[in-house]
């Protein structure tokens, strides 16, 4: 026998003698560990001591071994408590009644996307609690994690509870050495302040009746995504009947979070004042500090930012994102060009350098019909030819074809010439609008942002751009921008749209402002919740269902339409009322017509008149009378 037989045979027979004792003096149940666990791929052993006992260590190393035979990576660390600290300052949520006792349990887990692990070993529930006290933020603050607790003896406080309470964990059990139990804490459950303590242990479904858990939620008003007053088309749809006015929320935003309450069968809590008109997203200062809906889920007073905000840093990784259902663009709002004059609007049928083309043309065609043996006015006959006024002309033969191509270039260019004119009668035309950021550049307009900033980009025309940004005055802004024209704004694309549609119209129902075709960036669009929140595999597992339906896109499109039907009822229009013309109108037209047939027969008269005494005087005088017809003459 060599010695590395002898090592393994040595280190098997110490394993069967730990596993022996470990399992005489803690009889728990290990099949329900190994269930519980099944997901995992690490767990962490946590020996929680203030003396220097074995028992924790003995049970410790056992199920070390155990959990190393399906493949799971274990580690093990001590955490030694002094003894005069474990007089706790409070105490946790005591057993008022037994724990219920079920047979054979089916647990619903909520849903997880962790695959970590933990077992902390400790003698009782007090030096648990103790822990909790001197390590808020260590192992259960991972609360999506899986959690197991294993005390020598058994808990006289429901533990669990507080650990719920703390650290929002729910996929956590206790079992006791003492007495083989495992105990269970279902927070969603009806009756959520007792234990359940059960024989058989099984997981079963994902969590999704939350049985009226009160969710607290942080979501204002914020047209066109979240809003209390309903437009009156929407009010009709019976798609959104069961709203309530000022109380429930449209948009996407509202409906989403509408979604997800009903469907998980949660209860709405809305922290604060849901008629708040402008919402505060907050931000994060350098010393840690926040403001707005942000400062709500840094300091856990909600579980869910229901606001959507753009999935970007926000100087803080306290936070987590659930699923975009949206995206949307930064762009910059700017003046609309100025309209094109009527008497300009002719030379704009064509751009100066097809003008010049056409000049070119003209030019070169003068010469060649000069050098083809007109013996006319070549360039008048040329101008006529190209603009279709008449002209005699007897071509030879080989000036047919030139001529052919001068009258099908004359059709071309007065069929454009006609079509922009009929356009220019019928739509509004202005000069070109800022559509790239080098024209912003260019334009020279100051740039009043937003949170975004340009710092990510540092090409020539962002650093021009940034150099350009100014802290506004005013807090609508946009109303500098359409009726001053001396600022530029930046703002949502997808939001604003239909704000410029209804807000910021001219008499002739024409645009004031106009958004730049290229845009500075694109984002993702997202609620948030605290770090660690457990809700979050659940929340996104109901957001991503939505968001495949498309049901996120017509609730946006809905909230959209319906405001922009109702802003256009509302506008007054002034239009000029038009009389239907009467009989005596009409009669006014042919009478000045025939009066106008009547002059020109008293005229035809009057020529012919002249005409005959011309004649007899001429015959009187010279004695005959001449008629002129073509290269002939009648004497009588």
């Amino acid at each position: 026998m060599n010695v590395v037989t002898l090592t393994l045979w040595i280190t098997s027979l110490f394993s069967k003698f730990l596993m022996s004792v470990s399992n005489h003096s803690c009889p728990i149940k290990l099949d329900h560990l190994y269930i519980h666990f099944k997901a995992t791929t690490t767990i962490s052993l946590e020996i929680l001591k203030y003396r220097n006992e074995d028992d924790e260590q003995l049970v410790a190393n056992w199920l070390a071994a155990q959990f190393s035979k399906i493949q799971v990576t274990i580690t093990i660390q001590e955490t030694h408590l002094k003894s005069h600290l474990v007089k706790t300052t409070g105490t946790a949520v005591p057993l008022i009644a037994g724990p219920i006792k079920v047979e054979k349990m089916i647990v619903s887990t909520i849903r997880t996307d962790s695959t970590s692990g933990h077992i902390i070993i400790a003698r009782n529930d007090k030096l648990v609690l103790k822990y909790l006290q001197m390590h808020p933020r260590t192992i259960f603050s991972k609360s999506r994690d899986f959690f197991a607790i294993v005390l020598m003896h058994d808990p006289i406080s429901n533990i669990l509870a507080e650990i719920w309470i703390q650290n929002q964990v729910s996929n956590i059990l206790l079992q006791s050495c003492t007495s083989g139990n495992t105990y269970i804490y279902l927070p969603f459950n009806i009756n959520r302040t007792s234990y359940i303590v059960t024989n058989e242990y099984s997981p079963g479904r994902s969590l999704s009746n939350f049985n009226q858990f009160r969710l607290h939620v942080s979501i204002q008003n914020r047209p066109p995504t979240a809003i209390t007053k309903f437009p009156r088309v929407l009010q009709k749809n019976p798609i959104y009947a069961n709203l309530v006015q000022r109380k429930d929320f449209a948009g996407v935003d509202g409906f989403l979070l509408t979604n997800l309450i009903e469907h998980l069968n949660l209860k709405l809590d809305i922290f604060g004042e849901t008629g708040v008109e402008k919402v505060e997203f907050g931000r994060v200062f350098p010393n840690g500090t926040a403001t707005g809906t942000l400062a709500l889920i840094l300091n856990h007073q909600v579980h869910l930012s229901a606001n959507g905000r753009f999935l970007m840093d926000y100087g803080t990784t306290m936070v987590e994102y659930t699923v975009p259902y949206s995206s949307d663009q930064i762009c910059a709002v700017v003046p609309k060009a100025e309209k094109v004059a009527e008497l300009l609007i002719l030379l704009k049928s064509f751009t100066l350098p097809a003008w010049l083309m056409i000049m070119f043309i003209f030019v070169i065609c003068s010469v060649i019909w000069y050098l083809m043996g007109t013996s006319r006015s070549a360039w008048w006959e040329v101008y006529s030819l190209l603009h279709g006024i008449p002209v005699k002309i007897s071509p030879l033969t080989k000036q047919i074809p030139f001529l052919v191509s001068c009258m099908g270039f004359n059709i071309i260019i007065i069929g454009l010439v006609e079509g922009t004119l009929y356009r220019s009668l019928t739509t509004v035309s202005y000069y070109n609008d800022i559509n790239t950021l080098e024209d912003l550049d260019q334009s020279g307009l100051p740039i009043a942002p937003t949170f975004f900033t340009f710092t990510a980009d540092t090409s020539k025309v962002m650093k021009n751009l940034k150099q350009r940004k100014v802290r506004p005055t005013r807090e609508n802004i946009l109303d500098i921008v359409a009726y001053n024209r001396s600022i530029a704004k930046l703002e949502r694309k997808r939001d604003i749209m239909w704000v410029l549609k209804t807000n910021f119209v001219d008499d002739q129902g024409e645009p004031l402002l106009h958004i730049v075709d290229e845009c500075f960036t694109t984002f993702y669009i997202s609620f948030i919740v605290p770090k660690n929140s457990i809700f979050l595999p659940t929340f996104n597992d109901v957001i991503i269902k939505l968001f495949e339906s498309g049901l996120t896109n017509k609730w946006y499109e809905d909230v959209q339409f319906s405001s922009f039907v109702a802003k256009m009822d509302d506008m007054k229009v002034k239009t000029e009322t038009s009389e239907s013309i009467s009989f005596d109108e009409i009669k006014a037209v042919f009478y000045v017509l025939l009066l106008g047939l009547a002059l020109s027969l008293a005229v035809f008269c009057l020529e012919v008149f002249l005409e005959i005494n011309w004649n007899c005087n001429y015959y009187r005088k010279y004695g005959y009378i001449s008629v002129k017809l073509p290269n002939l003459y009648f004497k009588k």
